[in-house]
């Protein structure tokens, strides 16, 4: 038995919604501490995970926070990063920033 799965790409993308994230400071310095400047409910905190991907795509940071708001710290190569948070509700929240 084969199954095919078509998906198409246009279609996922649309059905994905995302919300830009306010990140100060911005720039910011090499290892210097980010913030995310977001409340977040009990629910989304929950099961929540922060990445950052550098200007090539790749993963750079995760991390499943714990403390509110929101830190990142160890960026310590000079970029353009995009800052993505999903929720434990799966509100996915991005953001770029640029380290200096």
């Amino acid at each position: 038995i084969e199954h095919t799965l078509v998906v198409l790409l246009e279609d996922a993308i649309d059905n994905v919604e995302e919300t830009e994230l306010v990140l100060i400071p911005n720039p910011v310095n090499a290892s210097g501490t980010l913030y995310v400047e977001a409340e977040f409910t009990v629910d989304e905190r929950e099961g929540m995970l922060v990445e950052v991907f550098n200007s090539i795509g790749q993963r750079v940071y995760v991390d499943a926070p714990s403390v509110y708001p929101v830190e990142i710290n160890g960026l310590s190569e000079r970029g353009v990063y995009v800052v993505r948070i999903i929720t434990g509700e799966g509100s996915i929240y991005q953001g770029k920033v640029v380290v200096k």
